[in-house]
């Protein structure tokens, strides 16, 4: 049990490292007039990349052969703020 605390702490305090990428990547989206249905759709991917990232944390780590999907997962979330950015980049041009 205190090493799924522990786990959990950890989760969170990595999404708080991500949380202004993600915040400056939707306020870029939004100046750059990105439609609304592409950064809604790619906010609720980030948010749902989150919740998977934390779950496997918390509760996939102890198996061995599951704990490299935490990076993967982990990767998805950063690119789709990576996506995020590209799209206003792309608006703007």
């Amino acid at each position: 049990m205190a090493r799924r605390v522990s786990r959990g702490e950890a989760a969170s305090s990595n999404g708080f490292e991500t949380l202004g990428f993600y915040a400056a990547a939707v306020v870029a989206a939004n100046l750059a007039r990105v439609p609304t249905a592409t950064v809604n759709n790619l906010t609720l991917g980030y948010l749902a990349s989150r919740f998977a990232y934390n779950y496997t944390y918390v509760f996939l780590q102890d198996n061995a052969r599951l704990a490299p999907l935490r990076t993967l997962v982990w990767g998805v979330g950063i690119g789709l703020i990576f996506t995020l950015f590209i799209k206003a980049g792309n608006a703007l041009n």
